[in-house]
């Protein structure tokens, strides 16, 4: 927490920051385990494609975000507060909200369902190489090494973790601006302008990552865009 005091300025900022990493790695086995319980016939190929071998559905989780920064903001404009009369009206009673976000993306894998064990149970994919591409090769049209999966062979299940890779990232700054009014005595107003998305940024989503289908590896979605709302609120 950061404050000035001073005679004629009175400005307080806070921000607060919120950083996290991951200390060990989040095992898809977990989810199995919750599904298995005393009903292992149960267990769908979502969630594992033997149930005698286990082992081969650990992997990193959904929810695995690595980094997670947030940032909130909030300032009281010290512009005027002291005065009287119509500078004060419309300069004076401003005050700024802000949050910034920032973080690397969720777990992802390839899907492929088919099922080559004759046993009801879709598959997932083999593996051949490291499905993980480098930032500067990332792009909406091949978000991940798409050569790294192919087809099992009829008689087994793939050999692919079920996640192998993260989804896009997600940074964000949203705003508002507002302007308290006194109406007379226990009445008062209060002007909002709120931008969602201040800068405009884009920020990808979803990833086609189903092994057949045309738009395999690429990018399929984004967030909103900037979005400007405009309000005012009425306290009495």
């Amino acid at each position: 927490i950061i404050q000035k005091d001073h005679p004629d300025y009175v400005g307080e900022v806070r921000a607060m920051g919120e950083a996290s990493r991951a200390i060990s790695s989040s095992l898809d086995l977990s989810e199995v385990l919750k599904t298995i319980s005393l009903h292992a016939m149960r267990l769908s190929s979502a969630d594992a494609c033997g149930i005698f071998d286990l082992d081969a559905a650990r992997s990193i989780q959904s929810f695995d975000v690595r980094h997670r920064l947030s940032v909130s903001l909030q300032y009281d404009l010290p512009w005027f507060d002291a005065d009287r009369g119509l500078a004060h009206h419309l300069l004076g009673g401003w005050h700024v909200n802000a949050i910034f976000t920032a973080q690397t993306g969720s777990g992802n894998g390839v899907l492929y369902g088919s099922d080559t064990t004759n046993t009801g149970v879709g598959s997932w994919p083999d593996m051949i190489a490291d499905p993980v591409l480098p930032g500067s090769e990332r792009s909406v049209q091949r978000w991940f090494n798409t050569a790294a999966f192919v087809p099992p062979p009829p008689g087994r299940f793939g050999n692919s973790p079920r996640l192998t890779f993260h989804n896009p990232g997600f940074n964000n700054v949203d705003l508002m601006i507002a302007k308290r009014l006194g109406l007379r005595k226990g009445m008062n107003a209060e002007f909002r302008a709120e931008f969602f998305n201040l800068f405009n940024h884009t920020n990808f989503r979803d990833v086609d990552n189903s092994l057949t289908s045309p738009g395999f590896g690429t990018i399929t979605s984004a967030a909103d865009a900037r979005i400007i709302q405009l309000g005012v609120k009425f306290s009495f």
